[in-house]
């Protein structure tokens, strides 16, 4: 198949914009991936130009860039297109003058078909006779650059060369470990990374290899977790006992925000103890012990700071005891008040019970927000 790189115009109406590439300091290609979803499947032509129509509507619009931020774009279809073409791109930070940036139009976890690795391997050598040297890496593999991108496959296929044909995967200044053998099994390793890390394990580098660091971090969740065997391996199990916690983790979060949205009327009066009370029902108590004391990043005056979810939630708890507390309190007075009153000018008991249940609905309000004052003052000075 005879590869023509497609021009500007077969997906977009705007010209290209950027200051001119210097062909003599490009060191390579550096691969992405749009990160779209499990899998996209062959594109027709009409599909891919809107894609691509869309990516650089966000890069422009929302991101505020000049242009879309690739050099180039290949479709799984072996469609190439020219995106920023031969200017500076935006795709890789602290790289941008040096290398070009192509753009695989595939899903998060879908392997390169034959005819895009052929598509790529066409434009390399293209590239390569403007001026461009033979590096080829994976835009995670870029010094300053946290990212998963350009996922397991693509890296998977660059490393054994398949990507660009050769034996051996493209020259890399960081030189990274050799991979272990390839294994459906452990396809989501990256994901499997990630759940770690998110879950307070250090699995190394979110390169989705398995490797000693990633084995040893699998271990220490399978036994806080109680997952079997314990072997370190990020098998099926594994990796939905590790979904989970993090999917619960997620959950609990929201529940807390949820919880501290109810609070928050709560404390001004505009709700009654049994709305209070309900904002925590449902509440899981049966999570593990680890993802309590994982680290949250907190919000609003205590941005920047961390705690846990553990703490946080003691604190809501805290929090309702004190405003039901002392709501009781005012009450009590009140009432007592009222009563002491009503009988000296000759009031019946239904008319003290009246007067007193809206001056003890008056004064819980009161009361209420001295209360969070004060354990709005005893949490920020423990945390």
């Amino acid at each position: 198949m005879a590869h023509k790189i497609l021009p500007r115009s077969a997906w977009s109406s705007t010209s290209a914009r950027g200051t001119g590439i210097t062909w003599s300091r490009v060191r390579g290609i550096v691969c992405h991936y749009p990160a779209m979803g499990k899998a996209v499947g062959v594109l027709t032509r009409a599909q891919e130009a809107a894609r691509l129509r869309g990516w650089r509507s966000y890069h422009v619009n929302s991101l505020g860039w000049m242009d879309i931020g690739y050099s180039y774009a290949i479709g799984q279809s072996g469609r190439i297109y020219s995106l920023r073409g031969d200017r500076v791109g935006g795709h890789t930070y602290g790289h941008n003058s040096t290398t070009l940036g192509v753009l695989f139009i595939v899903g998060d976890n879908e392997p390169l078909t034959a005819a895009a690795k052929a598509a790529f391997r066409a434009l390399r050598a293209t590239l390569r006779k403007r001026g461009a040297s033979s590096g080829v890496w994976g835009h995670r593999e870029m010094s300053g650059n946290s990212t998963r991108c350009p996922g397991p496959f693509i890296m998977g296929s660059i490393r054994d060369g398949s990507l660009t044909g050769s034996s051996a995967g493209a020259s890399n200044p960081s030189t990274p470990s050799k991979p272990s053998t390839p294994s459906t099994e452990f396809a989501d390793v990256d994901k499997t990374q990630a759940w770690l890390k998110e879950l307070g394990f250090d699995p190394g580098p979110l390169d989705g290899i398995y490797g000693t660091k990633t084995a040893t971090a699998t271990r220490a969740a399978q036994e806080a977790l109680g997952i079997t065997p314990v072997d370190g391996r990020p098998g099926p199990t594994t990796r939905t006992h590790l979904e989970d916690a993090v999917t619960t983790l997620d959950k609990i979060s929201k529940d807390l925000a949820t919880i501290k949205r109810t609070l928050e009327p709560g404390i001004a009066g505009k709700r009654t103890d049994g709305e209070l009370v309900s904002a925590l029902r449902g509440f899981r108590n049966d999570i593990p012990g680890m993802v309590l004391d994982a680290p949250v990043d907190l919000e609003g005056k205590w941005k920047g700071q961390q705690s846990t979810l553990r703490r946080m939630r003691a604190w809501y708890a805290e929090d309702l005891r004190q405003i039901k507390a002392g709501i009781a309190t005012s009450r009590a007075a009140v009432l007592e008040a009222v009563q002491e009153t009503g009988k000296a000018q000759g009031l019946t008991d239904e008319q003290v019970q009246a007067i007193a249940t809206a001056a003890a609905e008056a004064s819980a309000r009161v009361s209420a927000e001295d209360v969070a004052g004060q354990l709005e003052v005893s949490v920020r000075d423990e945390d």
